[in-house]
């Protein structure tokens, strides 16, 4: 939803963070959740540097769940794009 609103820190930060909690329950995407998911950040991710939108995922798989939860829910801001190092 992020993503078709064109919110790409919040997308990203969303999906690391996703990501991140799936692997921990061992819960994997499907295939077809992948491709799913792939397609709809294509557009986001295609307005990023590379470098940018990893630093992005990076930064949501590196969040703790209240804080991700706390962003999600308008609480705390999604960091700043710009005030990321994507090296």
């Amino acid at each position: 939803l992020a993503a078709q609103m064109d919110q790409p820190v919040r997308a990203l930060c969303l999906v690391g963070a996703a990501a991140t909690a799936r692997a921990a329950i061992g819960a994997p995407r499907s295939t077809a959740e992948a491709e799913k998911l792939d397609q709809a950040l294509q557009p986001v991710i295609a307005r990023l540097e590379p470098a940018t939108a990893d630093a992005l995922l990076a930064q949501g798989a590196a969040m703790a769940l209240d804080e991700i939860v706390a962003c999600a829910l308008g609480e705390r801001p999604f960091p700043d794009a710009a005030d990321l190092d994507p090296g």
